[in-house]
């Protein structure tokens, strides 16, 4: 198998080894390198969508079909500029193009601004996240949102379940992992520790991480991490991407440039054992201290727990809390906290609710609309869209208004469902909650604001600032 040095078309590896070492021959050196397990192609941050990122990840497939030996391909999110369908399309088309195999993650570019209520990336790929063995390693790809109104980046509970799941099936505890995720293990996941209290028990040999478009070395609380280049070409002339090899006792990166030459190996990991890996965890790391709160006489009364993201808020009507989450239920419960009644829809839900009437309303990433009675919790109606509704409802004067990623803006009778008007001018996707004041105000994806005039029956759009 060759290695990265082969890659470069000048100095080799052993050459490298003969300058540092003083001390062996050049057959020594090409004697005594170690075993090459594993290598690999390591894209991060392509922005389809957005400047070069297509012509730079075309020009970066078509450079790695080119390369000798490599196993497969990761890619480590912000695959998309916007993360719409039309984007994220474009993407699957490039990638497919790979003659080998490739393992995908989304970024925040992905989930922040989806049309698809982040739905149509896991319907792409099978997945948003990936889990696989090679050569006695276990590679691990996890996301970290934000998922459409969230801030920043959150690991939400049922990826979490789903880490442990994928931790407690490898067959020896000490098998070798290599993680890879989207934002650096740091506070800009507002529950970062979540991941890598869950990580330390176990022998993480590096942590891959995107985001910051440039070749890093990081440290997570003693657990190596990298950070992969993105494949923009950024104020070079050409674009980029990292190359990895794992050999029986280190691991390698170098930064290729796309259909040019593999630059000289700018980092290395030694390969640790179980014990060597976990040497740190018995350090203090600073956690997040909510002790601040014993000063104040603020309590929280009850707590519920749905074991999925909740990225809705809640509406209270007729003594019944309405509240939503990822896996596509609405729940209704008292005001003590207490279960009430569940309802189903087909996807993940980022409409906040609006309430009136006793009816509470609500949209769906299944494209519907659904009308739900606070007190029973059975649906009255639903009204089916064309595309998902992240929009949230307004309920005014006995008329819902609601726009989704269809580009459909639409007035509906609360009680009945019935459509009385809609307009189909809408420039991108509503993910906002209308606003009503001498004509109804909303805006939407890209960054747009619009104004329908119900008596002039016309509407006017203005670029948001």
């Amino acid at each position: 198998m060759n290695s990265l040095s082969d890659l470069r078309g000048s100095s080799s590896l052993c050459r490298t080894g003969l300058l540092v070492l003083l001390a062996l021959s050049l057959s020594a050196c090409q004697d005594e390198r170690p075993e090459t397990v594993l290598r690999f192609a390591w894209l991060s941050d392509t922005h389809i969508g957005g400047g070069t990122g297509q012509e730079d990840l075309t020009a970066a497939v078509r450079d790695i079909n080119r390369l000798p030996d490599l196993d497969f391909v990761i890619v480590s999110g912000d695959v998309t500029e916007y993360g719409s369908n039309e984007q994220l399309l474009k993407a699957k088309e490039i990638l497919d193009s790979l003659t080998i195999p490739y393992y995908i993650i989304p970024g925040n570019h992905d989930t922040r601004w989806s049309e698809s209520g982040t739905t149509l990336f896991p319907t792409l790929w099978e997945d948003d996240r990936f889990a696989f063995d090679k050569a006695g390693f276990r590679f691990v790809g996890l996301q970290q949102g934000p998922r459409m109104r969230m801030g920043d980046g959150h690991w939400v509970p049922e990826d979490l379940r789903w880490l442990d799941s994928v931790l407690v099936s490898m067959p020896e505890k000490d098998t070798p992992v290599v993680f890879v995720t989207h934002y650096p293990l740091d506070p800009g996941i507002a529950n970062w520790y979540e991941a890598l209290d869950r990580l330390k028990p176990y022998t993480i040999q590096v942590v891959l991480v995107g985001h910051g478009h440039a070749g890093r070395v990081l440290d997570f609380e003693g657990m190596p991490g990298v950070m992969g280049r993105s494949s923009l070409r950024d104020r070079d002339s050409i674009g980029g991407y990292t190359l990895v090899e794992i050999r029986s006792d280190s691991m390698l990166f170098a930064e290729r440039k796309t259909g040019r030459e593999t630059l000289p190996v700018h980092h290395g990991i030694t390969i640790r054992s179980d014990d060597a890996a976990n040497q740190d965890q018995v350090k203090g790391y600073p956690r997040p201290d909510f002790s601040v709160n014993s000063r104040y006489t603020v309590e929280s009364l009850w707590r519920y727990a749905t074991g999925f993201s909740i990225p809705t808020s809640p509406v209270v009507a007729d003594s019944v809390v309405v509240v939503s989450d990822a896996s596509g239920s609405v729940y209704g419960l008292t005001l003590a906290g207490a279960f009430r009644w569940r309802t189903a829809t087909g996807g993940p839900i980022y409409s906040n609710p609006d309430a009136g009437s006793g009816l509470v309303v609500l949209g769906s990433t299944d494209s519907v609309v659904y009308c739900i009675d606070v007190v029973s919790g059975e649906v009255v109606w639903n009204f089916k869209t064309g595309g998902p509704v992240c929009g949230s409802p307004r309920i005014d004067a006995g008329l819902v208004f609601i726009g989704g990623s269809d580009g459909v803006f639409r007035a509906l009778e609360l009680h009945t469902g019935d459509l009385l008007w809609e307009f189909s001018g809408v420039e991108g996707y509503v993910e906002s909650r209308p606003l009503e004041g001498g004509g109804l105000e909303f805006s939407s994806h890209p960054p747009l604001a619009g104004q329908w005039h119900q008596r002039e029956k016309s509407s006017s759009w203005h670029p948001i600032e």
